[in-house]
């Protein structure tokens, strides 16, 4: 994990996202379990970059954790949460503090049960109980997967809104075409909200949808 909590900007020259790649190139789900970045500053900031392949076991944030700080204009993708026996969410980003996700694409990432104890949820983004000042805004969250273990209930394959205050936003974004796969699919595949407070405006939320193992054809 590259770690950083000073006044320091991570820019990539290129002319896409794509071009400047933060690649975690440890992570095995069965051996190592590395997040690819932390940020915690609140003048932080992450721009124009590719954040891929990291992975977390009964934790949360596996490509990206946001305490403090902006990320914008970057794609995360192929991130992996591990649940066992354990909680763990937020594969793509955990936002954990007043840290700002926009303008990025989130995809792609990986929510995965494989014991039937411990909660997981957010396959793309899961918005902690104290991100009080949490924001993701302007961005496109699509191809994410929460895939529950065989007796497990299912999450949110989208977004995991559990934020603790009414500065909590989740605005402008499309959320598409993510997916719950379970045995027990009964929670959202798009926004999964478990909070009193916090605030969704002006979102696209649709093409999201769940469905049981014995379903998925290839």
């Amino acid at each position: 994990q590259v770690s950083f909590s000073k006044s320091l900007t991570i820019r990539g020259i290129g002319e896409t996202p794509e071009d400047v790649i933060i690649r975690n190139t440890t992570a095995n789900p069965d051996t190592y379990y590395h997040r690819t970045l932390e940020i915690n500053n609140i003048d932080g900031r992450i721009e124009n970059v590719t954040i891929e392949n990291g992975c977390v076991k009964n934790e949360f944030g596996g490509n990206l954790r946001i305490v403090e700080g902006i990320v914008s204009n970057c794609v995360i993708r192929g991130g992996l949460a591990v649940a066992d026996n354990g909680n763990s969410g937020g594969a793509g980003v955990l936002i954990a503090g007043s840290g700002i996700l926009t303008h990025c694409i989130v995809s792609n990432n990986i929510v995965r049960g494989t014991s039937n104890n411990g909660s997981y949820a957010g396959g793309a983004i899961i918005i902690a109980y104290n991100a009080q000042k949490g924001r993701v805004s302007n961005s496109l969250i699509a191809y994410n997967t929460y895939e529950s273990s065989d007796s497990a209930k299912a999450g949110a394959a989208g977004i995991r809104f559990v934020g603790s205050n009414d500065n909590t936003l989740i605005e402008n974004n499309t959320i598409v075409s993510n997916v719950v796969i379970g045995a027990l699919a009964d929670d959202s595949a798009g926004i999964h909200c478990t909070t009193w407070y916090g605030r969704l405006r002006n979102n696209i939320v649709m093409g999201n949808y769940e469905t049981l193992k014995d379903k998925i054809t290839s």
